[in-house]
C-alpha cells in the first residue's frame, strides 16, 4: 500500500536509513493534522525532482514509436491520453524514470508553461506560486522557521550552503537572511548528513510523518481496534 512505499522505500532515501523512529503503534494524543510548513513549504522539495520529459515504454521495455512526452505538453490533454494506451506506456516510463536531484533548479516547463495552454494563456511560474503561497498562508520566515523547528538561526548566507553561487544568488534578491522565504531557504540548504534535503526541511518533514504515522489509528501496521 502507500503508506509502506512512503514510510519503508520513499522517506529512507529522502530523510536517510535511520531517521525516523521506531513504530510503537497508535497514540492517541499525538495530532496527526497536516501543518503548513510542511504543506505550503517543506514538501514542495518535490517540485525540483520533477524531469522535463517522461518515457513512454511498451510491454517490453522499449520505448513506443512516440518515445516520450514532454511535461509541458501534458497538461489538460487527458482526451488525448487516454486513447492507444497511453496510460499503460506512461507508466511504465514513470516506474523507471529517474527523478531529477533535490537541489535548488526547477525545470522551466513548470516555471515558463505551467498549465498555460490549457487555460489559453501565458505558463504559470510555480516557484513564483510557492513563494506567494507562502505569504498568502501567512508562513514565518525561513530563519523564524528554523527558530520554530528547534534549529538555529542562521546568520550569514554562507551558513545555510557552501556553493557560493547559491550564496550571490540569494544575497542579490534578498538583503539579510532574515527575509528569505522558507521555501527558498529550505531548498538553498545544503544537504543534513546522510539525507537528500537540508536540515529545515528534514525537520519538518520528519515531524510531520512521524505524527501523521503515530496519530493515525488506522495505519498500516497499527495493531487492529476493530471488531467483528
Amino acid at each position: 500500500c502507500i503508506q509502506h512505499i512512503t514510510y519503508d522505500e520513499f522517506l529512507p532515501l529522502l530523510l536517510g536509513q535511520d531517521a525516523l523512529p521506531d513504530y510503537e503503534g497508535y497514540e492517541s494524543d499525538i495530532d496527526p493534522s497536516i501543518s503548513q510548513l510542511f504543506s505550503t513549504a517543506a514538501f514542495r522539495v518535490g517540485h525540483t525532482l520533477l524531469s522535463p520529459q517522461f518515457s513512454l515504454l511498451d510491454e517490453d521495455g522499449n520505448r513506443t514509436g512516440e518515445g516520450e512526452i514532454a511535461l509541458r505538453d501534458a497538461f489538460f490533454q487527458s482526451a488525448d491520453q487516454l486513447n492507444n494506451d497511453f496510460m499503460d506506456s506512461l507508466l511504465r516510463g514513470l516506474a523507471t524514470d529517474k527523478a531529477q536531484d533535490v537541489d535548488n533548479m526547477v525545470i522551466d516547463d513548470v516555471r515558463q508553461f505551467l498549465v498555460g495552454e490549457g487555460f489559453g494563456t501565458l505558463g504559470f511560474d510555480l516557484p513564483a506560486l510557492n513563494i506567494q503561497r507562502g505569504r498568502d498562508h501567512g508562513l514565518p520566515l525561513y530563519n523564524d522557521a528554523r527558530e520554530a523547528m528547534g534549529l538555529e538561526r542562521q546568520h550569514s548566507f554562507a551558513d545555510i550552503t557552501d556553493d557560493p553561487d547559491v550564496q550571490a544568488k540569494l544575497a542579490s534578491v534578498y538583503h539579510s537572511v532574515d527575509q528569505i522565504d522558507p521555501w527558498v531557504g529550505g531548498l538553498a540548504e545544503d544537504p543534513k548528513d546522510g539525507a537528500l534535503v537540508g536540515e529545515f526541511f528534514y525537520e519538518v518533514i520528519l515531524d510531520q510523518f512521524v505524527r501523521s504515522r503515530d496519530g493515525d489509528r488506522f495505519f498500516t501496521k497499527a495493531v487492529s481496534t476493530m471488531r467483528p
